[in-house]
């Protein structure tokens, strides 16, 4: 049986803009990588005496420095060996466009890494990366140009999704994003949207955003702390209008909404919830959310609802390796959701295992195109 794991990171911090979650320190810890000793202490430090938001920028210490996104990734498979066949989605990002500085490496040169990486070995079998689209990229003049832009990676260098972060500045309704959709579309290729809201996202002016393509009464434009304007471009509601204007477009909301949704069954878990159990193409996956042990037995019952089938037949495994929030160690996050899924799976005599499904059967649909077959 073939394993996905469909949401990872492997990027390294000299990727990472310097004020990514509002702190200076990035540079700083992206030139002087003397050891990994200084990302634990930066882990100690950062997540007990200054503040919890920045345990994520721990997190990029203790993994991230020094270290090319090829040891980052074989770390990553050392936690799955004993698993027989685990493929991994890999999402790079792109932050250069999100008012935070400049990374001392810029993206291209990011995916450049990740090609040569494929190259080796058998990685090009396990290794399935997705492509960032920032259509705000200079480079970028009309959505020709992010089209003519994408399809190379897909036609020549392995590349087998897309991903978008829209927190970052952006909405996932951008118009110079429609002709990428369109082809997505034809070619049956997934897109994976981040779709909560944190510590990383556009920190930038907030005075020079044109009005949205498709205003409604969750977005509220005359906010100004960032922190809380992201919630205009990760706002679900905007999802709905994507579909609406490319209702074959295949797309996972990542993170369900957030654990911090999902337990009280917020707004943001429900409507994610109601368009994945609706929609043949919406998809979502629990990376992220599975800090939250409370979450296991909805993620359980929702898989498996008698009431609507289609729900449990989109849901996906994913971690967020390396860049999760709270201290737990990969294996440790993998194996307390399989085990927990298993034990409910006992207790309610269920033969056909969750666990399975989520990062089996369900990812393997979710990630066949006219580029990748599983």
């Amino acid at each position: 049986m073939k394993y996905y794991n469909a949401h990872t990171h492997i990027f390294t911090a000299q990727y990472v803009p310097n004020n990514v979650v509002g702190l200076p320190i990035m540079k700083f810890l992206a030139e002087y990588p003397v050891s990994q000793s200084i990302g634990k202490f930066a882990k100690l430090f950062l997540s007990g005496a200054v503040n919890k938001k920045y345990e994520r920028v721990a997190k990029f210490a203790e993994i991230g420095l020094g270290k090319s996104q090829e040891v980052i990734f074989n770390q990553l498979r050392d936690y799955y060996k004993g698993w027989g066949d685990v493929r991994f989605v890999i999402l790079p990002m792109d932050m250069e466009q999100m008012g935070a500085g400049k990374p001392l490496s810029n993206y291209n040169t990011q995916l450049d890494e990740i090609i040569r990486l494929r190259a080796k070995d058998n990685f090009a079998n396990i290794l399935l990366p997705f492509l960032f689209v920032d259509p705000r990229r200079r480079e970028f003049q009309n959505g020709n140009d992010i089209l003519n832009w994408v399809k190379p990676y897909f036609e020549r260098s392995g590349f087998v999704g897309l991903k978008m972060y829209p927190a970052l500045g952006y909405y996932p309704f951008d118009e110079r994003l429609d002709e990428l959709y369109l082809w997505a579309s034809d070619h049956n290729v997934p897109v994976t949207y981040h779709c909560i809201d944190g510590v990383i996202h556009y920190r930038g002016k907030l005075n020079g955003f044109p009005p949205p393509r498709f205003p409604n009464e969750f977005h509220n434009l005359k906010e100004t702390d960032p922190a809380k304007y992201q919630w205009n471009f990760t706002e679900p509601f905007n999802y709905k209008k994507v579909l609406e204007l490319f209702p074959n477009l295949k797309i996972n909301l990542a993170h369900y909404g957030g654990e911090d949704k999902i337990v009280p069954r917020a707004r943001w878990y429900t409507t994610v919830r109601e368009m994945v159990a609706g929609n043949n193409n919406v998809y979502t996956d629990v990376s992220f959310s599975l800090n939250d042990t409370r979450i296991f037995k909805t993620i359980h019952d929702d898989i498996n609802d008698a009431n609507n089938k289609l729900l449990g037949d989109k849901i996906l495994f994913g971690t967020d390796f390396f860049v999760v929030e709270k201290n737990k160690d990969e294996a440790f996050l993998r194996d307390e959701l399989k085990q927990a899924l298993m034990n409910m799976d006992a207790t309610n005599n269920i033969s056909v295992s969750s666990f399975d499904r989520i990062a089996s059967t369900n990812p393997s649909k979710f990630l066949a195109s006219d580029f990748y077959a599983g």
